[in-house]
C-alpha cells in the first residue's frame, strides 16, 4: 500500500459517528426531544442549505452553529415545532457541545494521522462547504495530508466516481495501492471499490447499514485499528502476489 484516503465528517472528528447521530443525541441531552425520523429529514434539507454559507476562513465551530441553526429552521417552519428558547441561542449551545467532543477526539485522530503518515501518503475527499483546509489547519491535521478534496471547492461530490478520480488523479498511483477509510458504505465504500481501491468500513455509528456491504473488503470499530488492518490488507497482497509467480 502507497496511500491512505480518508473521509472527514464522522471519520477523522468524531471515529465512527454519523453527524446525523451526533446532532441528535446533542438535540435529546439538550432538552431537546424531537422524533428520529423528523429530524433525519431535518438534517438532510439543512444540509442543502449549507452550499454557499461559509467563507473558506470559516472555521469548525461555526460550520457546526450553521448547521445546527439550518436545522432548527427546518424543525420550526416545516415540522411547527417549537422550542423553549431562540434558535439562535440554542444552536449556539449545542454546537459548542459538539464542537468541544470534537476537539477531544481529534487528539486522538492526530497520533494515529501522524503515526500513519510517516510510511504512507495520505489523502481526503469530503462533502464539505469550501472551508475544510481552514477546519483541517484548526484542528491540527491539516499537516498529514498531501491532498484534498473538497466538494464545495470543486463541485464533485461522493458518491460521484469523478469526486474520487480527482483524488486519484492527484496522487499518481494505482488504485490497487490505496485504501479507503470511510464511515459511510454508500458515499466511501463503494463508489472507492468500484474503482478498485482497498476499503475499510469504519462501521461503529454508521447511518447507511445496507444488509449487503461485500464492497468492504474489512470492517473496524475505531480508526485505532486502521494500522492493523492496512498492515494485515499488505500481507494478503503480498501473498497474493507470491502465489501468481509460483503458478
Amino acid at each position: 500500500m502507497k496511500a491512505i484516503i480518508f473521509d472527514f465528517g464522522g471519520t477523522l472528528d468524531l471515529d465512527g459517528i454519523h453527524w446525523s447521530i451526533k446532532f441528535f443525541d446533542a438535540y435529546c441531552r439538550a432538552g431537546l426531544y424531537v422524533p428520529e425520523r423528523v429530524f433525519r429529514n431535518a438534517f438532510i434539507l439543512s444540509e442543502r442549505d449549507m452550499k454557499g454559507q461559509l467563507s473558506v476562513n470559516a472555521g469548525f465551530q461555526e460550520t457546526l452553529f450553521k448547521q445546527v441553526y439550518f436545522q432548527l429552521r427546518h424543525l420550526m417552519e416545516d415540522y411547527n415545532l417549537r422550542f423553549f428558547d431562540e434558535p439562535a441561542r440554542i444552536a449556539e449551545k449545542i454546537s459548542y457541545e459538539c464542537y468541544m467532543d470534537v476537539k477531544k477526539n481529534v487528539s486522538d485522530t492526530r497520533e494515529i494521522l501522524s503515526r500513519l503518515s510517516e510510511n504512507y501518503v495520505l489523502g481526503l475527499i469530503s462533502n464539505f462547504y469550501g472551508n475544510l483546509k481552514s477546519v483541517m489547519e484548526e484542528l491540527e491535521l491539516d499537516e498529514f495530508f498531501s491532498v484534498k478534496m473538497d466538494s464545495e471547492q470543486t463541485g464533485l461530490r461522493k458518491p460521484d466516481p469523478k469526486a474520487y478520480l480527482y483524488l486519484l488523479d492527484r496522487l499518481s498511483f494505482t488504485p490497487e495501492e490505496l485504501v479507503m477509510v470511510g464511515d459511510s458504505y454508500n458515499n466511501d465504500i463503494l463508489p472507492s471499490k468500484n474503482l478498485g481501491l482497498n476499503t475499510i468500513w469504519l462501521k461503529s455509528g454508521s447511518w447507511d447499514c445496507p444488509e449487503d456491504y461485500s464492497k468492504a473488503d474489512f470492517l473496524i470499530g475505531s480508526l485505532t485499528e486502521v494500522e492493523d488492518t492496512v498492515s494485515v490488507m499488505e500481507r494478503m497482497n503480498y501473498r497474493k502476489r507470491l502465489l501468481s509467480c509460483l503458478k
